[in-house]
């Protein structure tokens, strides 16, 4: 998996993307994928904020589940 770190977000730890999903951990610990493709994720990373893409571009277009 792709991953890289956002330590200037304040809610979100590092973002990664496994060819399938884009997976999003929160600071608080939290594990989210979404069904995003890897466009999306390389996107995000050329974000200048990574939670407004997420809440802009991803959340409610792409499905989402929390991981356990």
């Amino acid at each position: 998996m792709e991953i890289f770190d956002t330590p200037n977000s304040s809610n979100i730890s590092r973002v990664g993307h496994d060819g399938k999903v884009l997976v999003v951990t929160f600071k608080n610990g939290d594990e989210w994928e979404y069904s995003a493709p890897k466009s999306v994720f390389e996107e995000m990373k050329k974000a200048k904020s990574v939670g407004s893409f997420l809440h802009v571009r991803v959340k409610g277009i792409y499905n989402g589940r929390k991981r356990d």
